[in-house]
């Protein structure tokens, strides 16, 4: 079975606890190491957020995301056999 994990890549110390995390999954035996993206993150809108209980995204619109190419480049160098995986919301 192949087992990845996506550590969040959010706020300015993300990209160091990406790399901290991806050695850890890499030495434990995990497959893959996944960031996402958040193209645009809406001030406002009427539709009930539907992965928690307030219906709210759990971001702010002003938050500060790593770019997961950049999180990925940094995983890349620190790593050696992790797979690296990205995904856009």
């Amino acid at each position: 079975m192949k087992v990845g994990i996506i550590p969040i890549n959010i706020g300015v110390q993300a990209g160091e606890q990406i790399v901290q995390i991806a050695q850890l999954a890499e030495g434990l035996g995990y497959e893959s190491v996944w960031t996402f993206e958040h193209v645009i993150v809406p001030v406002d809108y009427e539709s009930k957020y539907p992965y928690n209980d307030s219906g709210k995204m759990g971001a702010p619109p002003e938050t500060n995301f790593v770019d997961p190419l950049i999180a990925l480049t940094a995983v890349a160098a620190s790593t050696s056999t992790i797979r690296l995986g990205t995904g856009v919301n």
